[in-house]
């Protein structure tokens, strides 16, 4: 079935025909919702929570914008490179509103992949946040680059703000295209060199109300994603395009105190997130004493039959008020979610609703709809876009491709690499999946991690891998191919062994693959495990990079 393509379109309305450039969505926000605050934060040393209402940060937002486009930043690329806050927010918009295109920069990466991403996309000013101080600075002196540090943005739209009273009214008389290069963000590059992802202010704001279309996203959000990611831009999209004041945690290690002062009933989160969550829930049970208790109530749930979330959510309320006691649902994207997270999630009343997304889709390409979750998939394609399955096998697994509005531009400066992804007219997202008889999406893994095995056998690591994270003892695991055979490299997180009450955890871990082998296919058995002492490298989005020291 090589030569065969399925094709599967979804079309149950249109995305809506809202705004299409984020000046225009401010201005929307404030004449539809003057009164409701559009972001929020906690100052963590008062412990006071700092409202921003729509006309406030649209004023500053023209203000800045102006500053930029009297320096002659108009169309010019500005890197962003910061933590979390309300100044990166400001920049953002900010930026739009001159007409810049903003470089989307990960703090956390190395020099060496921020000095490429900063010269490949010709980008010559930064602005900065202080926590990178040091890292801005040798960027700014070894690429000549111009720096902006976070703390000057008030009176840098102060002073745009002045040059506005005195009529310097260019910046916002300028016509801004919704179809135009807005943003630029490198892919994570788990494998291969990265390539500068082109996106349009249309591309984020049709994915946010496609998005919107499947899932009721008018509910109370905590943002914890770094907003570097295009996943946390829609992320801060939806809340704002669905009429809510977005909580914004400007540290992690802090969430539980935004989410406790904030009191989220809906989270959109990585896996990674999601399992730290549950971790905390657990610590926070047995510190109580409680843990027998629970897993008892647990228990008599599951002899009751149906019991509703709205009940499990009550009868759990005590504990549940780690995550501020109205949280309802949980949204994951961004790698694939432990199976064993989303039963344990409902076990407490918050479903988790799987969806899958890339960032040259803006990112959202499907999601599980509020009135239809199936665990295990990542949902329905979103309104108005099509997947396509490409050269599926017998069973109907293929590459997924993709058309709709939410595609990319094309990559920076990469023209052969363009016309490779959109071969067809069609996006090719590298990634294996099927479409079953309801248009659920189901991901297999990367083409690009595949293995093939010399006797002609092509294996999906992620597959293997889903197996080996039901073991209690594995914090991250990487399947690979070595001498023609399968291979587990395996973390193990001394804190998660602890929790679990492991004391041998390789012990542990070599009989749980000892019993998966007894019944895995000749081919899929794992032959090798190997352990190394640190957590792997990742991305941004908590992927784990593929590409380490292998044994």
């Amino acid at each position: 079935m090589a030569e065969k393509k399925f094709y599967a379109v979804v079309t149950r309305r249109s995305p809506s025909q809202g705004v299409n450039t984020f000046p225009a969505l401010l201005e929307k926000i404030e004449a539809e919702r003057p009164e409701v605050p559009i972001f929020s934060y906690l100052n963590y040393q008062s412990g006071e929570r700092i409202f921003v209402q729509p006309r406030d940060f649209r004023l500053q937002a023209e203000g800045f914008g102006t500053w930029l486009y009297e320096k002659g930043k108009n169309g010019k690329v500005v890197g962003l490179l910061g933590a979390n806050s309300y100044e990166w927010l400001l920049a953002f918009y900010g930026a739009r509103y001159c007409g810049c295109i903003v470089l989307l920069l990960d703090r956390t990466a190395d020099m060496d992949i921020l000095k490429d991403q900063i010269v490949r996309s010709e980008c010559h000013d930064i602005l900065y946040s202080a926590d990178v101080q040091e890292k801005a600075q040798k960027l700014g002196e070894e690429l000549d680059a111009e720096l902006y540090p976070f703390e000057k943005f008030a009176d840098l739209a102060t002073m745009g703000r002045e040059m506005i009273d005195q009529g310097k009214l260019a910046c916002l008389e300028q016509t801004l295209c919704g179809d135009d290069l807005a943003v630029i963000m490198y892919t994570s590059g788990t494998t291969g060199i990265s390539k500068g992802v082109m996106l349009s202010s249309k591309n984020l704001l049709s994915n946010a109300d496609c998005v919107s279309d499947l899932i009721d996203l008018r509910k109370d959000q905590v943002h914890l994603l770094p907003l570097n990611h295009i996943y946390a831009i829609i992320g801060h999209l939806v809340a704002l395009t669905n009429g809510r004041c977005l909580h914004i945690c400007l540290n992690l290690r802090r969430m539980l105190v935004d989410m406790q002062t904030a009191q989220p009933e809906l989270l959109l989160l990585v896996p990674l997130l999601i399992k730290n969550m549950y971790g905390l829930l657990w610590q926070d049970i047995r510190r109580r004493g409680d843990e027998e208790k629970v897993k008892n109530m647990i228990r008599e749930n599951h002899e009751k039959g149906k019991v509703s979330n709205a009940r499990k959510r009550e009868m759990f309320a005590p504990y549940l008020a780690l995550f501020g006691g109205k949280l309802t649902e949980i949204i994951s994207g961004g790698a694939p979610l432990d199976v064993q997270l989303i039963h344990g999630f409902a076990e407490f009343g918050i479903p988790i609703q799987e969806g899958y997304g890339i960032t040259e889709c803006s990112p959202v390409l499907a999601v599980n709809p509020d009135t239809w979750i199936k665990n295990g998939t990542v949902g329905m394609p979103l309104p108005g876009h099509e997947i396509m399955i490409e050269n599926p096998d017998e069973n109907g697994d293929g590459e997924i491709c993709a058309k709709g509005p939410s595609v990319m531009l094309g990559y920076y400066r990469m023209e052969k690499e363009t016309e490779e992804a959109m071969a067809g007219g069609w996006f090719h997202t590298g990634d294996r999946g099927y479409l079953d008889t309801d248009n659920f999406l189901t991901i297999t893994g990367r083409i690009k991690n595949l293995i093939i095995l010399s006797n002609g056998e092509n294996i999906s690591p992620e597959e293997l891998e889903a197996k080996l994270y039901l073991c209690k003892a594995i914090s991250e695991v990487v399947v690979y191919e070595k001498d023609d055979l399968i291979a587990a490299m395996v973390y193990m997180n001394p804190d998660n062994l602890a929790a679990n009450g492991i004391t041998d955890g390789e012990a542990n871990v070599r009989e749980f693959i000892s019993q998966y082998n007894r019944t895995a296919s000749s081919t899929k058995k794992i032959n090798n495990v190997y352990f190394r002492d640190t957590p792997f490298e990742k991305t941004s989005t908590m992927k784990i990079k593929r590409s380490f020291e292998k044994m």
